[in-house]
């Protein structure tokens, strides 16, 4: 009876010819050649070669000790988007062992997740312009990403739908800054409207800025490029995206206007005044509690006192329909145009 020693049948020489090759593997684990590597050589199974190895009672599990500096090369690997398998060729270790690091830093994702990741690693995102810095002041009045674990790469934004100037330059910028599309859509029974895309580019980038997927209303900070850039246009055109989707502009009985900010982020708004004060605005921040349908927590509001008003017009431009209807009342100021 004829046996191949992969697939495991004899040859008519068969006991020779596989003495003389486990002969051979056994020489080969003793000078320090693994399981895996033997295998590999002689053009056979890996389960063979462990299965005869062990019947000789020579079999050395491969170890190899993993360094503090590879463990965070793993983690940070896996932080950009690569998948296990990717990582393992990398650092050259076994998937099991990149798999056990990363579940130890509690950054494993799970399979749908992982896909959706790993499709958009390599897009890069945008660096700051005025354009954009502008649009990251909208995406953090009443901008979101993502839609849970699915819809990674979805973004939009709530207005009102007596806004529709400003839903019409949100949606231009979007399309020149990303290439991508917006949907609009009008709800008949709260009078607001929702405009969403779906772009990788514009996922990447506000993860990049440090926006997260999903809820952030509490956790809200300025990007650090913006907190730390000494360009004033950048400063003002993400205060004045800011102010056309979650601030407030108002004009009252005596016919001068006031302007203030509402977030459920403290950090967010000590940061916010650190901008105003950094274009000349002099700004405070106070803590109230909203209560409403809709929250009861407390929330953090921005004020611009009446002395600052006018340098603050001066400075941001408003580009918020209802805004500007508000402000036609005042005639002898004007207004800057973004």
């Amino acid at each position: 009876m004829e046996k191949n020693l992969r697939d495991g049948i004899n040859y008519s020489d068969g006991s020779m010819y596989q003495k003389d090759c486990i002969d051979e593997w056994v020489i080969d684990h003793l000078g320090g050649i693994n399981a895996n590597q033997i295998a590999k050589k002689y053009g056979c199974s890996h389960p063979t070669v462990v299965m005869w190895l062990k019947r000789r009672g020579i079999f050395r599990k491969a170890t190899k000790e993993v360094s503090s500096k590879e463990r965070d090369l793993m983690r940070q690997l896996y932080k950009d988007s690569y998948s296990l398998p990717e990582i393992a060729k990398k650092v050259n270790f076994s998937h099991e062992t990149v798999r056990y690091w990363v579940t130890r830093a509690n950054l494993i994702r799970n399979v749908k997740e992982a896909k959706k990741v790993q499709h958009y690693r390599n897009v890069k995102p945008l660096p700051l312009t005025k354009e954009l810095a502008f649009f990251l002041g909208v995406h953090a009045g009443d901008g979101s990403l993502g839609a849970g674990k699915k819809n990674l790469t979805r973004w939009r934004c709530d207005l009102d739908k007596k806004e529709p100037q400003l839903a019409k330059i949100i949606s231009g910028l979007v399309l020149k800054l990303f290439g991508a599309r917006v949907g609009l859509i009008k709800w008949p029974n709260n009078g607001s409207m929702t405009l969403s895309a779906y772009n990788k580019n514009l996922a990447v980038t506000l993860e990049y800025y440090g926006f997260p997927c999903g809820k952030k209303s509490r956790i809200l900070k300025v990007p650090s490029p913006i907190l730390k850039s000494k360009s004033l246009p950048h400063i003002r055109a993400f205060i004045a995206g800011h102010l056309a989707t979650d601030g407030c502009i108002c004009v009252g009985d005596n016919k001068y206007p006031r302007a203030d900010f509402s977030t459920s982020s403290k950090i967010f708004s000590r940061q916010l005044v650190t901008l105003l004060n950094r274009i000349g605005v002099k700004a405070w921040s106070r803590s109230y509690v909203c209560k409403n349908s809709f929250s009861s927590k407390e929330k953090y509001k921005v004020h611009i006192p009446a002395k600052s008003i006018k340098k603050f017009l001066s400075e941001v431009p408003v580009v918020n329909d209802k805004q500007v209807r508000r402000l036609n009342r005042v005639k002898t100021w004007s207004f800057s145009k973004l």
